[in-house]
């Protein structure tokens, strides 16, 4: 037993040695206050008169080996609430204490008194013929510290049931009053569960009975009653910024001592004007219907709780709770889901964006494949030679011209050359040896001239599929071949200008609704010229031909170097290069 009573003394067992107690320092605490109400009434009211009280000494209980601190204060003859309540031929007089308790908190509270939150474990009564005379509140830390010995659910009976430990000041009272009244009224405690942290989810997250619902006679003939309870249940607790003081930085030791001082005082009387304004502003403890009922006996049978089911609003807040409760309980594992989900679906939008702009062979004949796939051999575009063609030894001709990409890059980031431009594209521009050369010039497919910066389709432009080509409806594994002609172009070093003349033969199969280049049958004449000779022989031409006309220039160029791109391909560049404002 915690708290007991013998000759008009109060004696509450710390279940703690000599040692622990010098330890924690009991001595200190000793004279923490508690409150004694003295009912002048002497029937259930507000007649209630307020004292301070606290332990007077304490006593070394000694049993076998074991020995324990009891704190020993004078008082009366009395029981706790819970002693009253678990034993149940005592029950009813329980009850009847409980309203009593709950007035005096209401007139102790109208009286502005410092009130000890504690269960019904920490509240004695001194009853008498149905009226309860006097009421000791114990000192709350000594009470708390008490049951630290004892398991969790003595600890939940005798104090954890009556309070919400997120609450302070008045509203921890009205919680405690309203947790009496809902037991007086109905045998239960609105929270039950044993566990503290379980019962903290359960007030957080108002899983309780409300009273209304669980009695609805007595919420229309009493609402005022009800609406009480429910809405004390329901607090929560008032959430302060306190801002931290810039001036504070400035002051000497000396005043910033005596501010602090001022302040102290100054929050003293704002806090006691505070509890006189927050008790005007907050709900009456509804006495008159508890006198009404506790005159009538009133209380809930059992099976209110058990038809719960009936109620609409009573389910539908279980299925709500029960909800919020699962996505709470998994609330790590769906953020990293849905971060996952974020990370998966920006990663799948990258990628499909960047696929919409890529070049696909998609709705084009064969003709202008082999053109798309020529026109990216003499730009280095790889992406696109890649989305024109397909198999084994494709892929060796891409690692090849991957590597005149790569070497054209170096050379212009490392040896301070300019841009690599294909033959037209040179001639327009018209910088001498300012770009270096690489690509296609005369370009002709079946005997016919070809573009060199045709329009590339992309996967945006969703174009339909070629189902059939010259009458011929297309199967998967179809083949065409075509034949082209071209000069090949580039620059190997400072030196040297490399020219092959190129006749080959293309193959493209048709796979997955689409043509795509799949074999190269290659036939060059290699003929090597001195650069800078290129050079000289360029500007001479430019020098003797005496106009700014490109073809012209080109036109008596090819003279000497047949390889020189032909009018088509030179207006092409000049387009291209406007287009994009190269």
């Amino acid at each position: 037993m915690t708290v007991y009573c013998e000759n008009s003394t109060v004696l509450l067992d710390l279940s703690m040695s000599q040692s622990a107690c010098a330890k924690a320092r009991i001595s200190d605490k000793l004279h923490e206050k508690g409150l004694l109400a003295t009912n002048t009434g002497k029937a259930l009211g507000d007649s209630w008169q307020f004292e301070q009280w606290s332990f007077d000494e304490t006593q070394l209980k000694q049993e076998g080996r074991f020995e324990s601190v009891l704190l020993v204060g004078t008082a009366f003859n009395g029981i706790t609430v819970y002693d009253l309540l678990s034993d149940s031929s005592t029950h009813e007089q329980g009850r009847m204490a409980l309203t009593f308790v709950c007035s005096a908190l209401d007139s102790a509270i109208r009286a502005d008194c410092l009130i000890p939150a504690v269960g019904a474990g920490g509240i004695l009564v001194e009853h008498k013929e149905g009226v309860v005379s006097r009421i000791l509140f114990l000192p709350q830390e000594l009470f708390t510290l008490s049951l630290s010995s004892t398991n969790e659910t003595e600890r939940a009976k005798r104090d954890g049931y009556y309070k919400n430990p997120q609450l302070s000041g008045y509203a921890a009272i009205h919680f405690i009053q309203a947790a009496l009244t809902y037991q007086a009224l109905t045998g239960k405690v609105p929270f039950s569960q044993t566990d503290s942290n379980e019962r903290t989810k359960d007030i957080h997250d108002k899983n309780f009975v409300p009273l209304a619902y669980a009695q609805p006679d007595l919420s229309q003939s009493h609402a005022q009653l009800t609406f009480f309870v429910d809405n004390a249940l329901r607090r929560t607790a008032k959430v302060q910024v306190h801002k931290k003081s810039n001036s504070a930085r400035r002051l000497s030791l000396t005043d910033s001592i005596a501010q602090s001082i001022t302040e102290s005082s100054e929050k003293n009387n704002l806090q006691k004007d505070e509890r006189k304004n927050q008790f005007s502003k907050t709900v009456r403890y509804p006495l008159q219907d508890m006198q009404e009922l506790f005159a009538n006996s009133k209380t809930l049978p059992p099976e209110h709780f058990e038809n719960l089911d009936s109620n609409r609003a009573w389910k539908g807040f279980t299925k709500r709770l029960g909800i919020k409760r699962w996505f709470r309980k998994h609330i790590t594992l769906l953020s990293i889901i849905v971060a996952v989900i974020a990370v998966v679906s920006f990663l799948v939008l990258t990628w499909q964006q960047n696929r919409l702009s890529h070049a696909t062979t998609e709705g084009l004949n064969s003709y202008e494949v082999t053109q798309q796939f020529f026109s990216a051999y003499s730009n280095l575009d790889i992406v696109t030679l890649q989305a024109s063609s397909s198999g084994s030894q494709m892929r060796r001709v891409i690692d090849m011209l991957s590597g005149f990409y790569v070497t054209a890059k170096t050379m212009e980031t490392y040896n301070g050359s300019g841009k690599t431009v294909p033959p037209a594209d040179w001639f327009v521009h018209n910088r001498g040896s300012a770009y270096n050369i690489y690509g296609l010039s005369n370009f002709f497919i079946d005997g016919t001239q070809a573009q060199l910066h045709p329009d590339i389709p992309t996967h945006r432009q969703h174009k339909n599929a070629l189902t059939e080509e010259n009458g011929q409806k297309l199967k998967e594994g179809d083949t065409v071949q075509h034949t082209v002609q071209f000069y090949f172009i580039f620059s190997e070093g400072f030196d040297e200008l490399h020219v092959l003349k190129n006749t080959d033969r293309v193959t493209l199969t048709y796979t997955k609704n689409r043509w795509l280049v799949s074999a190269l049958e290659e036939s060059s004449e290699e003929k090597r010229i001195d650069i800078h000779t290129f050079y000289e022989d360029y500007a001479k031409t430019v020098e003797e031909s005496q106009t700014e006309d490109v073809h012209l220039i080109v036109s008596n160029f090819a003279q000497m170097y047949p390889w020189a791109s032909t009018a088509a391909e030179l207006d092409e560049a000049k387009e291209f290069i406007e287009k994009n404002a190269i």
